[in-house]
């Protein structure tokens, strides 16, 4: 399939269509990445019992003595199986809200309204989301043990089959898996080197707050790509915006 994928137009797009979206786009992900630190705080502490609140916020204060002792206490302490259930509750929880910023991007992509009850569309096809996600970890995994490149090139094999199911949910995962490959075929170059092109936005991120740009920005343009793989380009595109 030949397709003309202009990685500049389609951040271009993005950028455009980020920047007059109301809610705005960053309020969305701020709430978004607000709620996964909570729950990734709500994890660790079940998984180390011998932690609590004022020894996690005390960490950039204390002595490498005193981190050694933390360290030691979170070796001896053993959560329960019922602190085990859930984390894994916790998180499948924040699988779900990845996929639901996903589908809060793929709106914004095209124009469309979008809001913070889109960070919940996961669970509305919890199970065959799940199941996809799940599919798709075992089979870059099983890739992954021939060697690290099949790894890589089997997650960009299968990076679009999420999108696939958010437009398409009456599709099972195996389906949306295997237009994701049809999708991708003679394309997996492009979106590692679309990925490259964001490099200096990733090594940005390790600065507090950036990551509230970088990772609608990212996101909106992959939907993109998305879009114009599938031939589903519904709303008018290349909207001019200063760079």
């Amino acid at each position: 399939m030949s397709l003309n994928l202009d990685r500049g137009q389609l951040k271009l797009d993005a950028k455009g269509s980020m920047r007059g979206h109301r809610p705005s786009v960053y309020l969305v992900t701020l709430v978004y990445l607000l709620i996964l630190y909570i729950l990734g705080v709500l994890a660790t502490l079940l998984m180390y019992p011998g932690l609590d609140f004022n020894r996690m916020a005390s960490l950039q204060t204390m002595t490498e003595d005193q981190l050694a002792e933390m360290y030691q206490l979170m070796l001896r302490t053993r959560p329960s199986f019922f602190a085990q259930l859930l984390d894994v509750a916790i998180e499948i929880m924040g699988t779900m809200l990845g996929v639901g910023f996903l589908s809060f991007c793929l709106s914004v992509s095209r124009g469309q309204e979008a809001g913070f009850s889109h960070l919940f569309d996961g669970f509305g096809n919890f199970l065959n989301l799940l199941l996809l996600e799940i599919l798709i970890s075992i089979f870059v995994f099983l890739w992954s043990l021939l060697l690290i490149v099949p790894g890589i090139i089997a997650a960009y094999r299968y990076s679009m089959a999420v999108f696939i199911m958010l437009d398409t949910p009456d599709k099972n995962p195996i389906q949306c898996i295997r237009e994701s490959k049809e999708l991708t075929a003679g394309h997996k170059g492009a979106l590692f080197l679309l990925d490259l092109s964001f490099l200096g936005w990733y090594l940005l991120s390790v600065i507090p707050f950036v990551s509230i740009y970088v990772l609608p920005y990212v996101n909106v343009t992959k939907a993109n790509y998305y879009r114009t793989l599938s031939g589903r380009w519904e709303e008018p595109a290349h909207v001019d915006v200063d760079i």
